[in-house]
């Protein structure tokens, strides 16, 4: 008896052990520890861009007593778009964030240079809700070899594409991204008249970002993110220092045919995959998820996807195969006991 329940004790907590292993998360999702709060895709965000002043060659210039008098724009994300699943399982979503304002500054009557405006913005981008991976994206110009459908993207050449493998819970998902920049500034400025010395100009502006998304067609995880303060003149700057450093080492190692440490550096530093926030990335240990309006793709494009759900299929097992068990061991004890009372029945009684 003693022996049958331990062996029945030992088997029940084993199958509690397999249920609950069935059950269990082994990693916690990125954006559960953080908690983005998600926004609405249609909503319009005021957010502020850097005004300057480049010469013939795109190279920023200043021009004295230039003063840009306004410093935000309205950013607003549409057209979003889901394509057909190809052959991989694959789909294609895309969506294009429209940046809207008014150039509007002043310059002395006295100025003779000439020049031109531009601004910076702040680039969305997508990260990964399971793991806060950024993933890498190509920037390009020119995007004529994909065709937008009625019902969303078709032909979209994946050579455009740079990709990025995240691993959640020992599952890897790739996902490609690739993106068209479009500025349409410099027209429709107009002279407003004179006053204290200055000539004022005002004007509508605008740039679009397109932006092609590839990854499995039930992935909930893609999230877009935008920086709330937008891009400063100090971040301006350090974006053309590090770029012009950039250009400048690779030109250098095309007249001589070797790359030095630092391109290699650069060129890893560039093409590594960072987190949204990340206390252990210098480049980013001073971001707080506060900064950002988060929009998740899979609300938009109800996206189902399982990676989240718990699969009670072992615990079903476990439960049926330890009521089998139990039910056995109690039909066990039930026939040794049966047997016992049958020998003190039939044993002969002493003379």
């Amino acid at each position: 008896m003693k022996k049958i329940r331990i062996v029945l004790t030992i088997i029940l907590i084993t199958l509690m052990s397999i249920s609950l292993t069935g059950c269990e998360n082994k990693e916690t999702p990125y954006g559960e520890k953080y908690k983005f709060e998600i926004v609405d895709k249609e909503t319009e965000f005021d957010i502020p861009v850097y005004f300057l002043s480049e010469d013939e060659n795109r190279k920023e210039i200043t021009i004295e007593g230039l003063q840009f008098l306004n410093n935000t724009m309205k950013y607003k994300f549409t057209d979003w778009k889901m394509g057909d699943t190809d052959e991989n399982g694959n789909v294609t979503i895309s969506y294009t964030l429209k940046i809207t304002g008014d150039v509007d500054f002043i310059v002395p009557e006295t100025n003779t240079t000439r020049w031109f405006y531009t601004f910076s913005i702040s680039d969305p981008f997508a990260f990964d809700y399971y793991t806060g991976d950024i993933y890498r994206e190509n920037k390009t110009n020119e995007n004529n070899n994909t065709t937008i459908m009625e019902n969303g993207i078709e032909n979209k050449n994946a050579d455009e594409m740079k990709y990025t493998e995240v691993t959640f819970n020992k599952s890897t998902t790739k996902i490609g991204i690739e993106s068209k920049h479009d500025f349409k500034g410099y027209n429709n400025v107009k002279y407003l008249g004179k006053e204290n010395g200055y000539y004022h100009y005002k004007g509508p502006v605008e740039s679009e970002v397109t932006t092609y998304i590839t990854m499995p067609k039930d992935y909930d995880g893609v999230m877009i993110a935008i920086r709330k303060k937008g891009i400063t003149e100090e971040d301006n700057k350090k974006d053309v220092e590090e770029y012009n450093k950039l250009v400048e080492l690779q030109k250098q190692a095309q007249e001589t045919g070797n790359k030095s440490e630092e391109l290699i550096n650069l060129e890893k530093e560039n093409d590594r995959v960072h987190k949204i926030i990340d206390s252990n990335d210098e480049s980013r240990k001073e971001a707080i998820i506060e900064d950002y309006y988060v929009i998740k793709t899979a609300d938009i494009f109800n996206i189902q996807s399982k990676k989240q759900e718990t699969n009670y299929m072992p615990i079903i097992i476990a439960g049926v195969l330890g009521v089998a068990i139990i039910a056995v061991g109690v039909i066990i004890i039930i026939k040794k006991k049966t047997k016992k009372e049958n020998r003190r029945t039939k044993r002969p009684l002493n003379k």
